[in-house]
């Protein structure tokens, strides 16, 4: 594909607050990775800036990536080398990636591209669209957003904004702007599902990956750890995102009886290998704006444990199972994986998720 001189001469800018690999694993940290490395092999030159937490080793090995330290606010990724390191690209950057909204880089880099007249901007809002948003932030935070909000629409006037969603769902509930230009790009690379030959020698149960945290349905995998207590015959691959100290020592202490297999922080790699050695993916997440762990995991042959209260729930029946026909299988000493549940599973999530044309989308927006 050819783009317009004016869009060749520079690099595109890529801008996160984390990408992996400074987080493991994560929607918008692994998504936003592999869509630069799509680009990337469509031969465009580009630029990431990103930020990761002082205590790890900075992970930049690539060439044109750039990892800023730091050592306060690491969720919203507060770094002034960061910021001064957009800044300077400011005049010579034509087309922008943007990762998310709110935090210190992304909400600069909207308010600084905000003034340009010429800079295509491309915003991934990764659910921060959504009516209802803000509904339990504190006064400056809305201030703030809103502040923010209306940046973006200023840029969305001037026709140079893209908003890209994850899903149609996402798309439909991002009420607070009505932009001239969008589109839907899972969050997943096609290249996961590539390979045709599942596994069929898997040694854990059940695997959980995620946050420790309430949204991501804490409650739920402690309940059926009890459950599994009871048989603790049962095999469980538990890999947390992070969490601290404290809280996995208690987690650990309280179930040490139990053939768990604890693992944190752990790469996105590593986690597909275990994956691909696990019957079912538990995922009890009561909030999920894609759910990569899910579309991951079923790439990788596990078949999905969901709940009937996500927006998941489609799935039970011909492509996944819940949460009572595995409190069964625990009870009865036995987890039983199903390879034609496996194989219909994949292909539905391939075909509905994952299957997707957009980025051309993209590509051509910016040629215009």
């Amino acid at each position: 594909m050819v783009l317009m001189n004016l869009k060749n001469n520079y690099p595109w800018l890529f801008v996160s607050t984390h990408t992996s690999p400074t987080r493991g694993f994560g929607g918008p940290s692994v998504s936003f990775r592999s869509l630069i490395s799509q680009i990337s092999r469509r031969g465009k030159i580009y630029e990431l800036i990103t930020t990761y937490p002082y205590y790890k080793q900075n992970p930049g090995k690539i060439k044109n990536e750039y990892y800023y330290k730091t050592f306060i606010f690491h969720k919203i990724g507060f770094s002034i080398k960061a910021l001064f390191s957009i800044i300077c690209r400011y005049r010579n950057t034509k087309v922008v990636f943007i990762n998310g909204l709110t935090t210190f880089i992304n909400f600069n880099t909207i308010f600084l591209f905000s003034f340009s007249s010429n800079t295509k901007v491309i915003i991934f809002p990764r659910g921060g669209l959504e009516y209802g948003r803000t509904n339990s932030w504190n006064i400056l935070k809305k201030f703030f957003f809103n502040f923010q909000l209306r940046l973006i629409k200023n840029i969305n006037n001037s026709n140079r904004l893209m908003v890209v969603f994850a899903t149609q769902s996402e798309l439909s509930k991002s009420t607070l702007l009505s932009s001239n230009n969008n589109c839907i790009l899972p969050n997943i690379n096609s290249d996961l599902f590539i390979d045709k030959n599942i596994n069929e020698s898997r040694k854990f149960d059940l695997i959980y990956v995620g946050r420790f945290s309430p949204e991501k349905g804490i409650d739920r995998l402690e309940n059926i750890l009890k459950l599994i207590n009871k048989n603790p015959v049962i095999s469980i691959c538990v890999v947390f995102d992070s969490i601290s100290p404290i809280d996995f020592k208690i987690l650990k202490s309280k179930y040490k009886s139990l053939n768990i297999h604890w693992h944190v922080g752990v790469a996105n790699d590593e986690v597909h290998k275990m994956m691909r050695s696990s019957k079912y993916l538990f995922f009890p997440s009561y909030v999920e704006n894609y759910g990569n762990v899910l579309v991951e995991a079923v790439s990788q042959g596990a078949i999905p444990i969901v709940y009937p209260d996500t927006h998941w729930r489609a799935l039970l029946g011909k492509y996944a199972i819940d949460e009572i026909t595995i409190f069964k299988m625990i009870e009865a000493g036995k987890v039983m994986w199903n390879k034609d549940l496996s194989i219909n599973s994949r292909k539905f999530i391939f075909d509905n998720y994952v299957k997707n044309d957009s980025l051309n989308t993209i590509f051509n927006w910016i040629e215009k």
